[in-house]
């Protein structure tokens, strides 16, 4: 076996996942931190994008895309929040919004 695979617990792990839907030019979502604070595990991610472009006179329409994470988490009680980052401008750092929570399982 490659020493890279290695055996998964599920008594010690969750696999959580956030699915986005419809977008366009998406790769995925990465996460970015996990955290358990204040009794619930926090989970934030960022969108992975990638850039189209047109050779003709018209717009880019992009390329439709359903873009989803897929996490490996040590297993608690509480809830499991996800917040995705929201960029403002280039020099700003970012936000996070709520976009989704699981109570405890």
């Amino acid at each position: 076996m490659p020493s890279e695979m290695q055996w998964l617990d599920i008594a010690c792990y969750f696999v959580v996942g956030y699915f986005r839907g419809d977008g366009v030019n998406c790769d995925g979502e990465v996460a970015t931190e996990v955290q358990v604070a204040n009794g619930q595990v926090r989970i934030r991610f960022t969108t992975s994008t990638f850039q189209t472009a047109s050779l003709g006179p018209d717009p880019d329409p992009g390329v439709k895309t359903r873009s989803f994470g897929l996490w490996v988490i040590e297993r608690h009680k509480g809830p499991i929040v996800f917040e995705r980052e929201r960029m403002g401008l280039k020099d700003e750092a970012p936000s996070w919004i709520e976009v989704a929570r699981l109570s405890e399982p």
